[in-house]
């Protein structure tokens, strides 16, 4: 990254100008996040919370009838974070 400062401004390496503040650029940040994740772990963890949500309906520690319905909207939510994180990182 070439850190050649200008005032409050320097340009990373990809070319875009970049805030004094900031240590990469957008895109290059993106790039680095998207080569350090692991989507395995992230959908394992998703997975997990979506279990324990069935098995707290199972033994009766949550009853779907006196819910407000948030639970649920958070356990689908959970559902599609899966299946994007699966789309997102098979089928690029």
């Amino acid at each position: 990254m070439d850190n050649s400062l200008s005032g409050n401004i320097w340009t990373c390496t990809c070319g875009a100008w970049n805030a004094k503040s900031r240590t990469t650029c957008g895109g290059c940040e993106e790039k680095e996040i998207m080569a350090n994740k692991r989507p395995k772990e992230e959908i394992l963890k998703i997975l997990k919370t979506i279990k324990e949500d069935f098995e707290m309906l199972q033994d009766g520690r949550w009853d779907i009838n006196y819910s407000d319905g948030s639970e649920v909207q958070a356990s689908l939510d959970n559902v599609e974070k899966v299946m994007a994180l699966v789309n997102k990182n098979l089928y690029k």
